[in-house]
C-alpha cells in the first residue's frame, strides 16, 4: 500500500529492512463476520485510498466520510 500511495501523491518512499527486530504484525479474520451476518467488504486498501484522496480534493463521493473536516 505505502509505494501506491506514495505514487498517487507523488512522494518518495524508502523500503527499510532491519535486522533483529521482527515487528509486530496483525492479520484480521474476516470470516466469522461473513458466515454469521455475511458481511463482504466492498473497500480494499487500493480503494481507501482513492477515495479518501478524492475527499481531499473536494470530490462527490459514494459514501459519508465519518470525520469532519478542521477538527484536530
Amino acid at each position: 500500500a505505502i509505494p501506491y500511495l506514495a505514487e498517487k501523491l507523488d512522494l518518495p518512499y524508502v523500503d527499510v529492512r532491519l535486522t533483529g527486530y521482527v515487528p509486530t504484525h496483525y492479520a484480521f479474520d474476516m470470516s466469522k463476520g461473513a458466515r454469521l451476518i455475511d458481511y463482504r467488504p466492498s473497500y480494499d486498501i487500493f480503494r481507501m485510498i482513492d477515495e479518501g484522496l478524492a475527499l481531499r480534493r473536494g470530490e462527490a463521493l459514494d459514501v459519508v466520510p465519518t470525520h469532519a473536516r478542521g477538527r484536530g
